[in-house]
């Protein structure tokens, strides 16, 4: 047996075990405000149903989540990709597959539903811009309108910025964070298409890195709330009574300079250059151009996505179309529910 088999099999197992190893609790309701408050919220704004961060069930699902991105980083591919700018296409294809190993395992284990943030710990640490009407770049207007069938129009769009500009604020080990991260994401949810577009994003754990904090000390200055996949299905959440209409997630403008390698070396290896107009080259995830691009920096939202949300959004089909637009790589990642 191969050393990469041998190693997604442990993982494969690895994720079974400490994910049967959760205490049961209830089914979290779907019921989400449309819209919130950048005021901190009354005591009565925290939902009945939502987690206590001392709770056991709480811990629990916090240490799967720690255990399996640290069972992913001490494999020897993923050493590496620390130093993203570095990650090759063999380090991202065996970083998505890893990823995908424990996708796959997920349904074969009886996982509880992922961890409901609730708008206390939303409003501790962000602040975010009324959801407006906008309207799609051209480009996504065709994009869409091809992969969906039909053309949202601009009130069917819901454009949030989120910012995490408070402080102090709680961080993810319960720390009191005196100073903010200024993380921020600017989206179009379009609930009508289930479709989500990212036109900007900066995480805190990257902004934290460009300003000199180790990584073992990063988890001490990031608010509880903190990577995108869980940011984007927080703010799903608030603009949408059915969290699992969610289907097709978008990256505009990928300026990641590891993801842009790897994807420059997909168009390469395909056609021959890196100019791909519209419909571009798409990939499933059983495939290992698929598997490296989930293994990128921009995909890696979307393996965290699929892996915490499988309870809400069920098993997927999932494939991932790339291509440029003057030169500017694009993404769209396809999440088509399948029958389990």
């Amino acid at each position: 047996m191969s050393s990469s088999r041998t190693l997604s099999t442990v993982l494969a197992l690895l994720t079974c075990l400490l994910l049967l190893s959760i205490p049961p609790f209830t089914q979290h309701s779907n019921k989400t405000t449309k819209r919130i408050s950048t005021r901190q919220p009354s005591a009565k704004a925290e939902p009945a149903t939502s987690l206590n961060p001392n709770d056991n069930r709480t811990i629990a699902l916090n240490n799967v989540h720690q255990q399996l991105a640290a069972s992913l980083r001490d494999l020897p591919s993923h050493k590496a990709y620390v130093k993203r700018v570095d990650l090759t296409y063999t380090q991202a294809k065996r970083r998505g597959d890893d990823f995908y190993t424990v996708y796959q395992n997920a349904f074969d284990c009886n996982k509880q539903p992922g961890i409901v943030f609730t708008q206390g710990q939303f409003d501790n640490a962000w602040s975010m811009t009324p959801p407006e009407p906008d309207d799609l770049l051209d480009h996504w207007k065709t994009a869409l309108s091809d992969t969906t069938g039909k053309l949202p129009s601009p009130s069917a769009i819901k454009a949030i910025e989120v910012v995490q500009n408070k402080a102090p604020f709680t961080s993810a080990q319960g720390a009191q964070v005196m100073e903010p991260t200024d993380a921020q994401s600017y989206v179009q949810y379009i609930p009508s298409a289930g479709a989500i577009l990212v036109l900007h994003s900066q995480s805190a754990d990257d902004l934290l890195a460009k300003r000199g904090v180790a990584k073992a000390d990063r988890s001490r200055g990031i608010p509880t709330l903190n990577r995108l996949s869980d940011v984007l299905w927080y703010m799903w959440n608030t603009v949408t009574n059915e969290p699992n209409s969610l289907r097709y997630i978008g990256r505009e403008g990928i300026i990641n300079t590891a993801t842009k390698t790897i994807v420059d070396e997909i168009f390469v290896k395909a056609v021959g250059t890196i100019m791909v107009p519209w419909p571009g080259i798409s990939y499933g995830l059983n495939t290992d151009e698929g598997k490296a691009l989930l293994g990128t920096p921009n995909g890696v939202a979307i393996a965290w996505m699929l892996i915490d949300r499988y309870r809400e959004l069920g098993k997927r089909e999932v494939r991932v179309r790339i291509w440029t637009v003057e030169g500017s790589r694009q993404m769209l990642w396809d999440m088509a529910p399948t029958q389990q």
